[in-house]
Formats: structure tokens, C-alpha cells, sequence
């Protein structure tokens, strides 16, 4: 990767990272290997919150080896608005990032620009996991029925539903698929789905694609 930093996206966490530098690989197999950094907002393996403190994301962007850096994109989460209070939802998260931003660049040293997208599709709740359920390809989507009827049949609901049906549905797929970020491949998604090509147009246009 070249030194000179330019683009910097910043997400929540491990998952997102692998997830996302699969899609720039897909829409961009040059650009990614030249002067785009994707990291985490801290290392551990997700904290949305992290995204969207002004004070971390300050402290990542006044790295050394980030002074070169000219555009940055937030990426998180929207999760579910019933689930926090504070944070979850995309009514909530976009406000949160409409009123982070403003701060963000005032307190950088340079100008630099930052937009944000939130999974899973810039306009309503959910999470990558969402995304991945549904743009699954077309060989995974009788996966996707078995998991919806295991459930039923056990009477069981689980605590982040999107999470439990993303990692057996991808199982299902191939018994080396563990987590959503390794199924960002042909094989697992449709990315010609309308999430995806939202996603990719975003990004296309954000990295002057």
C-alpha cells in the first residue's frame, strides 16, 4: 500500500473492516491497493459508539501516518431504534453524525472532507448483517428458508435475529464461513442486489470511481 494516505474509512469493527475491503477490491482491484486505509474506530471487535465520539475520531485522524489524508467516510451501523435509546436506529445515528460532523472538521488541524453511510443502506434500521440477508446469492437463499424454519420450529428468538440467520445461513453455504465479512465474495452475494449496488454507487462516487 502506497504511504501517502488519502482516503481513510473508518468503521466499527474487524467484521466491517474485512467486509469493506472486499467491496473497494471488487469495485476498484487498482485503487484498493494504492492510497485507501480502512481501519477500526478502536481495536476490539465492534463499538459503534467509537464512530461517532468526536474525540476518538479525532485522536485516529491526527495519526502521523494519517497526515496526508484528504477524505474520510464513517461507516456504521444503524441497529435497531428499540434496542438503544441513545444510539440505535437510523433516525438516531444520522442525527448523531449530522451533529458530529460539523465538530469533527472545526477541530481538525486540516480541511479535510468527511461523509459517512450507515448500514444497511443509508435510509433504514438494520446492520451489515442486514445487508448480507438480503443480497445473499442465489445458491444460499434455500439456506435462508431452512434457517427461518429452524427457528420457527424451535420457538426460538434470538437476542440480534440479522446476526443468528447471517452466520448459519453463511454456514450453510460453506462449513468455512464463520462471519458476514468472509462471505463477500461471487459465491455468497447477488452484487447486483439493490443494497450492494447502493453501497457500490456510494462508494464509486466517493472515491471518484
Amino acid at each position: 500500500m502506497n504511504e501517502d494516505i488519502e482516503i481513510l474509512i473508518i468503521v466499527e469493527g474487524t467484521s466491517d473492516k474485512a467486509f469493506m475491503e472486499k467491496i473497494v477490491e471488487k469495485i476498484s482491484p487498482s485503487q484498493s491497493q494504492k492510497n485507501i486505509l480502512i481501519t477500526t474506530a478502536l481495536n476490539r471487535r465492534s463499538n459503534k459508539e467509537a464512530v461517532l465520539s468526536c474525540n476518538n475520531l479525532l485522536t485516529i485522524i491526527n495519526e502521523p501516518k494519517h497526515g496526508s489524508v484528504k477524505k474520510i467516510l464513517l461507516l456504521c451501523d444503524a441497529d435497531y431504534a428499540k434496542r438503544n435509546a441513545k444510539y440505535s436506529g437510523f433516525k438516531k445515528t444520522k442525527n448523531t453524525l449530522d451533529l458530529l460532523l460539523p465538530d469533527l472538521k472545526e477541530e481538525c488541524s486540516r480541511e479535510i472532507e468527511i461523509k459517512y453511510y450507515i448500514f444497511p443502506d443509508n435510509h433504514n434500521d438494520g446492520n451489515l448483517e442486514t445487508l448480507f440477508l438480503k443480497s445473499i446469492s442465489k445458491d444460499l437463499k434455500q439456506s435462508l428458508i431452512c434457517v427461518e424454519n429452524y427457528f420457527e420450529c424451535l420457538k426460538v428468538i434470538p437476542k440480534d435475529k440479522t446476526k443468528a440467520h447471517t452466520l448459519i445461513t453463511a454456514i450453510g453455504g460453506n462449513e468455512d464461513i464463520f462471519t458476514v465479512e468472509y462471505a463477500a465474495t461471487d459465491k455468497f452475494f447477488n452484487f447486483n442486489s439493490l443494497l450492494i449496488t447502493k453501497l457500490t454507487t456510494f462508494l464509486k462516487n466517493f472515491l471518484d470511481i
